[in-house]
């Protein structure tokens, strides 16, 4: 048997082993927190920030995701160095005009990179806007203006309007109510902004084109920035909505009242199953109203884009209020118009003819009372309204309905004979509810 052979001198035997290389990773901490929304239910005031509990953060562009926690902290763990982008976004955002929160961080290995991922404060957001500061009791409303085909509406004007008490000048004890007015002019995607409006409060919310309201509806800020979208389309084209009305039980509210705001006339009543039906007017931003006793009344916004539009179903909250003695006055005059007239009469934004003035005249016609107002106009057998360069037929109210006809001679010289007051408007200072959709004005006269 032959031995094993030696190996060859100059050859050598090679060795595998594997080879241990140390990670090269870096870890990213962070935060997340907003500053705009922070009102809690049952707190006395707004607190500083919030942290975003449950919230998920991206790490480039969604290759890797992290929740955070209770503190609203997350954290990355094995992130390769370099460049890499956080991100946070949800629907809220939309509310506040902000995009995706987040940013560029830079990774090192073996290192931990933090950072803090936070909306602005309601200050700074408020300066990016309107260029000032912000005052107690004040927020920021957003939104955009589209058309029934969802295009955006440029140019237009967006108004929000609102009366307010403030001291007299050189009498710190005496107050004075003032009318507001804020404005902002949409932008190329059809984007507005009102700065400084009032919070808690209802106000006037319009879109003005020209002079002439394209839409007029109620607002209320609930949080320092909300969005209201907007839409403004074919005001001559008719809608039906529909809808039901539920308590919080979920069972059908009978008997309610669910009435057109700014045209009083367009309401209905729920039938047995809480269910109603009308029609409105116009394919623009409207809103409904409900009137049931043993509820709060509520307000139902409309955005339709076809003939006929279902709204969701609405939960009415109960009505609870307590009185240890109650008194009960009736009055003969169930309108009551005067208090309502007096107020606007002295807002000073349209013109009006008084009781007073009206019982001096030996007859009240059209001639005498288009002389007592400087924008009125007699046509002979009826009134009309300048505006601008021209005169145009007004929208008629008698006794807050609107008839809307053009009346004359045999119709008006009646009303006139038996009328208290009149208010006269262009369309561009009218009150919610004596709106002009086809850009005129209004007279509105009271009989009772």
């Amino acid at each position: 048997m032959r031995a094993p052979t030696r190996a060859r001198a100059g050859l050598c035997a090679l060795v595998f082993a594997p080879t241990v290389v140390a990670a090269q990773s870096g870890r990213i901490e962070g935060a997340l927190r907003d500053s705009l929304l922070t009102r809690v239910a049952g707190a006395a005031q707004p607190l500083p920030y919030r942290p975003l509990v449950n919230a998920t953060v991206t790490l480039d562009g969604g290759a890797r995701r992290a929740t955070t926690d209770s503190l609203g902290r997350f954290v990355f763990e094995g992130v390769a160095p370099g460049t890499h982008r956080i991100a946070y976004y949800e629907r809220w955002l939309e509310q506040t005009g902000l995009g995706p929160l987040g940013g560029e961080v830079q990774v090192t290995a073996d290192s931990t990179t933090r950072l803090l991922v936070a909306t602005p404060s309601l200050l700074t957001l408020h300066r990016m806007h309107c260029q000032s500061d912000l005052g107690e009791g004040y927020g920021v409303l957003l939104g955009e203006v589209r058309d029934a085909a969802g295009m955006p509406v440029v140019g237009v004007q967006v108004r929000g309007r609102w009366r307010e008490l403030a001291p007299e000048r050189n009498r710190s004890t005496e107050m004075r109510e003032s009318s507001v007015i804020r404005r902002g002019l949409t932008t190329s995607s059809g984007s507005y902004v009102l700065c400084a409006v009032p919070l808690d409060a209802e106000f006037d919310l319009d879109v003005v084109a020209n002079d002439a309201p394209l839409t007029r509806l109620v607002a209320h800020l609930r949080d320092p920035v909300s969005r209201r979208d907007l839409m403004v389309g074919d005001s001559t084209r008719e809608v039906r909505v529909s809808g039901v009305l539920r308590d919080s039980l979920g069972s059908p509210v009978s008997g309610a009242t669910v009435l057109v705001l700014g045209d009083s006339s367009r309401r209905v009543r729920t039938d047995a199953g809480g269910r109603y039906a009308l029609s409105l007017r116009g394919w623009r931003s409207q809103q409904l109203a409900t009137r049931a006793i043993g509820f709060t009344p509520a307000v139902i916004d409309v955005n339709p884009v076809a003939e006929e539009v279902e709204v969701a179903a609405v939960q009415l909250e109960p009505f609870v209020f307590t009185l240890d003695t109650a008194r009960v006055v009736g009055r003969r005059d169930m309108l009551d118009w005067k208090p309502d007239f007096e107020w606007r009469r002295q807002r000073e934004t349209g013109g009006f003819v008084t009781e007073e003035q009206l019982k001096k005249m030996p007859q009240v016609t059209p001639n005498a009372v288009a002389n007592l107002v400087p924008r009125l106009r007699s046509t002979g057998r009826s009134l009309a309204i300048k505006v601008g360069l021209k005169v145009c037929s007004p929208r008629w109210f008698i006794d807050g309905y609107d008839e809307g006809v053009v009346l004359v001679e045999g119709t008006l010289t009646p009303i006139l004979n038996r009328a208290r007051s009149i208010e006269v408007y262009t369309a561009q200072f009218a009150p919610p509810k004596f709106t002009d959709f086809d850009g005129c004005g209004a007279i509105v006269i009271w009989t009772r």
